[in-house]
């Protein structure tokens, strides 16, 4: 394994250790109302996602390096023929377009506009308005907090949108027997179409890295790493109790909002790359 190798292995790990299953769910966790109680739990869930994506690696790795072992002339010779690149060509596309839906115009402003013959209602003195109690929802942490209002972006909705789910299946998990469990696979088995930096360190382990079972050693160590935020999140929370809350909050309140904005980022750049590789070769 060369020292090139190890660094594109660590970038790799240190993006895939942002992800929601690996740190934000973690965190939404440790937020939640009496969280020195379920910091064991938090380690159980840690524990479950990290041998979920090493075993779903294994059966990556193994199965590349027997197709290069079986077929390896071969599927360098289809990688490098015009189907090939023309389904690279439509997989980047489509990727490209689920990243960038949000900016793409959706037609002409359907905003009703009042007619040159229509009179506009006089305004009529009324009573001062009374304010009105926003509506709110219950939060990842337990916590009350406002419902997104209608008008918004649509990243915004749906990043809410998730929160919401995520913060109902969170409550679940810790009310239900081997729900932590339940909720780790849930969240690998979601993660596993946008886990690209996966993707590419197995294609790293497989082409340049060693033999299997020592690809299978360094898969481990990956999977290390990409756990280590979410553990020294973990270890602050247990030493350091309420020291850590307002800052945990903070960072919550930011990953809710950023974990969305960041698949759609991966999913471009794995778009990007694919449509790059398939113009090349047409």
């Amino acid at each position: 394994m060369t020292t090139d190798n190890l660094l594109k292995l660590l970038v790799l790990a240190l993006i895939d250790s942002t992800s929601i299953g690996t740190l934000v769910i973690p965190v939404w966790l440790l937020l939640r109302r009496g969280s020195g109680r379920i910091a064991g739990k938090v380690g159980v869930y840690l524990a479950v996602i990290g041998v979920f994506y090493f075993l779903v690696g294994v059966v990556m790795l193994t199965s590349a390096s027997t197709v290069l072992d079986a077929w390896g002339e071969g599927a360098r010779t289809f990688a490098a023929s015009r189907p090939a690149h023309w389904l690279a060509l439509a997989a980047g596309a489509t990727l490209l377009w689920f990243a960038l839906r949000d900016w793409i115009p959706s037609g002409a402003s359907k905003t009703p506009t009042r007619g040159p013959s229509t009179p506009a209602r006089a305004s009529t003195p009324t009573r001062a308005s009374t304010p009105t109690r926003e509506p709110t929802r219950t939060g990842h942490d337990g916590g009350v907090h406002p419902v997104v209002p209608e008008g918004t972006s649509a990243a915004t909705s749906r990043a809410a949108s998730a929160e919401q789910r995520w913060g109902a299946r969170i409550s679940r998990a810790l009310t239900t027997p081997g729900g932590l469990v339940a909720l780790a696979v849930t969240a690998g088995l979601l993660e596993l179409p946008t886990m690209l930096p996966y993707v590419a360190a197995i294609g790293v382990l497989t082409v340049e890295g060693p033999a299997v079972l020592a690809g299978i050693g360094w898969l481990g160590l990956y999977c290390l790493v990409m756990l280590l935020p979410a553990v020294l999140l973990l270890g602050a929370r247990v030493l350091l109790e309420g020291r850590v809350e307002a800052p945990m909050q903070r960072l919550g309140a930011w990953l809710g909002k950023a974990s969305t904005e960041a698949v759609l980022w991966i999913m471009g750049a794995g778009g990007f790359l694919l449509v790059r590789y398939a113009l090349q070769g047409l």
